[in-house]
């Protein structure tokens, strides 16, 4: 079995719509390119009757026709929450009887156990669900043992080893592959997992001591991860990365050196097969310290992986990395350089009046109601003028600038929120936005700031619009 950790970053980059086809497609290709589960495997799967493990076993029995697997859960009883045990152990024999899955059980007395070895209760009944899965995937003769930690998990360990000061390893993470112990939903979000079972009408158990502050990584889970969600909300799949990569690291650390890349006019050129030779860590090393030195522009972990892929797809593909710097895919090369930017001069705008700016024309009118007919189309908008002020400019972003995009998740920055609108690089830093005393009011033709929607108190609409300057076509 190959070390996963130097692809299993690229699948943390694919996003599902939560489709039972599209989760079911990333497990199954996530497995394969990571040889987790292969053809006449035979599969211990850790059955606690919660959410995570239930989507696990669902998506392992739909991979067991195909690729002709011998699966069996197997759930073990810590005995430290009384009836709700019992009933936890009882929904999961149920659950595998009527899903035609081998089941067994086993009981442990886990606060006598964690007496006697003076640990923790949790790290007991860690030790205590190895030792019964080990057990019997020996005596049943089985391959792997399948466990159904997830990026939240992840980020929640990470975090854990790190305030308790852990050494390497153990900040880098869950690993996807410990021996003959697989993770094939490490790359799975919660909110991913709990979507799937929703839309496929499937139940699970919901432990309540999750909610107990008392132990360490519920304190984590609860308290911590909302604050730094807060932050970034994305910041489970950010960690899954950076652990991912600090694993790499300590693989790697002794590989010789290639340097894939050149600079040349300006730019930057990577042979493509030389790169492919990298690790992520390698890559992202090399890249990151020519990136800034050339731009100065720091490498994001997404951007990143958006430049991995580029080493797999075909040519004619370019990406956008942010400050008018792109990656393009040419035959044998990706190359990076600066789009030239057209600097486009500040433009006023006052009520019941229009400015141009650029091929467009951006107009704001004082009304008395809202025209809930056309309140749907991108190009009108419709702010609290109480909020706003009666005095305008449009101009492009500049860098660094941020927004509170409306039924967003927080402050964002507005080259960030380009790059999900997937615009072209050469027309982002041309595109005219809203200002009023230098706070965004409207990215104008896709998104209004937060701070200047409609409310019940609002006393002043002014109606905004943006279309193409007619005199542009002349």
């Amino acid at each position: 079995m190959k070390a996963p950790a130097t692809t299993v970053s690229q699948w943390i980059n694919l996003k599902t719509s939560g489709l039972p086809d599209n989760i079911f497609l990333k497990f199954k290709q996530f497995c394969r390119s990571e040889e987790l589960i292969e053809r006449n495997d035979k599969v211990v799967v850790a059955f606690s009757g919660g959410a995570d493990s239930v989507f696990l076993l669902i998506l392992v029995q739909k991979l067991q026709t195909q690729l002709s697997l011998e699966l069996t859960a197997v759930h073990i009883n810590h005995n430290l929450r009384g009836e709700e045990s019992e009933n936890d152990e009882k929904f999961c024999r149920e659950f595998c009887i009527g899903h035609g899955i081998p089941f067994f059980s086993e009981s442990v007395d886990v606060k006598k156990l964690s007496i006697e070895k003076k640990i923790s209760i949790e790290m007991a009944a860690r030790e205590a669900r190895y030792l019964v899965l080990e057990k019997i995937r020996e005596k049943l003769g089985y391959t792997k043992i399948a466990t159904a930690h997830n990026m939240d998990d992840n980020a929640e360990t990470v975090i854990l080893n790190l305030i308790k000061g852990k050494g390497v390893e153990a900040v880098s993470g869950i690993p996807v592959v410990r021996g003959n112990i697989i993770r094939p939903v490490i790359t799975f979000s919660k909110s991913e997992i709990l979507g799937y079972l929703k839309e496929q009408k499937i139940f699970y158990r919901i432990d309540n001591s999750n909610f107990d502050n008392k132990f360490q990584r519920n304190f984590i889970r609860n308290k911590v991860s909302p604050l730094l969600e807060e932050i970034n909300p994305e910041f489970s799949m950010s960690i899954l990365r950076f652990s991912q990569m600090l694993r790499e690291l300590t693989i790697s650390a002794n590989e010789p050196s290639v340097d894939p890349v050149v600079i040349k006019d300006g730019s930057i050129e990577i042979n493509v097969d030389l790169a492919k030779k990298l690790n992520d860590f390698l890559l992202f090393k090399v890249l990151s310290i020519r990136i800034i030195e050339l731009f100065s522009l720091n490498l994001k972990f997404e951007i990143f992986y958006n430049i991995k892929d580029l080493l797999v797809n075909q040519t004619g593909r370019r990406i956008d990395m942010g400050e008018g710097v792109t990656c393009f895919r040419s035959r044998s090369e990706l190359i990076i350089s600066r789009a030239e930017r057209i600097n486009l001069p500040e433009m006023k705008l006052t009520v019941n009046s229009k400015t141009v700016f650029g091929k467009y024309e951006i107009s704001c009118e004082k009304v008395d109601e809202i025209n809930w007919l056309i309140n749907d189309n991108k190009l009108v908008e419709y702010i609290d003028g109480d909020e706003s002020g009666h005095i305008f400019s449009v101009r492009a972003a500049n860098k660094g600038e941020w927004f509170f995009p409306v039924n967003g998740k927080g402050k964002r920055k507005l080259s960030d929120y380009f790059n999900d609108l997937k615009m072209e690089p050469n027309l982002k830093w041309e595109h005219p936005i809203l200002f009023a005393d230098n706070n965004v009011v409207w990215v104008c033709g896709y998104r209004l700031d937060n701070r200047y929607k409609i409310s019940d108190k609002t006393k002043t609409i002014f109606k905004l619009e943006i279309k193409e300057n007619e005199q542009h076509h002349c």
